[in-house]
């Protein structure tokens, strides 16, 4: 059960709406005590055990947007994935959504898929409060290789490394989806299953990481992340 704490100065039309989604996990209103998760005027945000100061905020509108200013992009990404603008792409691991928010800086439409519900009900509710139904994303709650139909492109971001060759940030988001649902032990199997399903997987990796699977095609490398494409 997701534990989710309403602020007094919420507004009660967004708590409204979010009771009246259907979710496909139980959720508990609470004003006091211990929370997975807060609703507040300045949007929804989950806060983590473990990290006192540590709490994410999720706005896909404010992400896109801060990707389309951004003039240090390296489109490794679009490349390993063989897109263009107006593409389909699936996300097989949304996580904290910074990819997919790329993703769709770049035009792009996306299917996203999240199995660690907190994470799900924050980028849902976050649609929901922010009136993004202009956003071409869609986020279903579960495992995408027991999902997807066949398509073209498919994004994998396994947490297989422990990711200490990651940026400070990132490492804090790893290390909590390391404490909550622990690493991606099936990580090679979904990705064998993902292959399948397929004509590009792109697998995301740290550097010097070992590849995923068998038979790489190729591979775009810098100095902090990898993109290895299976065909």
């Amino acid at each position: 059960m997701l534990r989710l704490l309403i602020e007094k100065d919420s507004c009660e039309l967004d708590l409204f709406r979010i009771k009246e989604f259907d979710w496909p996990f139980p959720i508990h209103f609470i004003h006091e005590g211990d929370f997975d998760a807060v609703l507040s005027r300045e949007g929804l945000r989950l806060r983590f055990d473990g990290f006192q100061q540590f709490s994410a905020p999720f706005s896909w509108s404010k992400r896109v947007e801060k990707w389309k200013r951004d003039r240090t992009i390296n489109n490794n990404l679009l490349r390993a994935l063989g897109v263009k603008k107006n593409d389909f792409v699936v996300d097989a691991t949304l996580g904290f959504g910074d990819d997919s928010s790329f993703l769709l800086s770049q035009g792009l439409k996306l299917h996203c898929y999240e199995r660690y519900a907190p994470l799900f009900f924050a980028h849902q509710s976050s649609l929901l409060l922010e009136n993004d139904d202009n956003l071409p994303v869609e986020i279903t709650f579960g495992e995408a290789s027991q999902n997807v139909k066949k398509t073209k492109s498919i994004y994998f971001d396994p947490m297989y490394d422990d990711g200490k060759e990651r940026k400070a940030a990132s490492r804090k988001e790893m290390s909590f989806l390391h404490s909550k649902i622990g690493g991606d032990d099936d990580s090679q199997k979904q990705g064998e299953a993902l292959r399948n399903l397929c004509d590009r997987l792109v697998v995301k990796r740290t550097p010097k990481a070992p590849d995923l699977l068998l038979n790489k095609n190729s591979s775009w490398k810098t100095k902090s992340v990898r993109f290895d494409l299976y065909l």
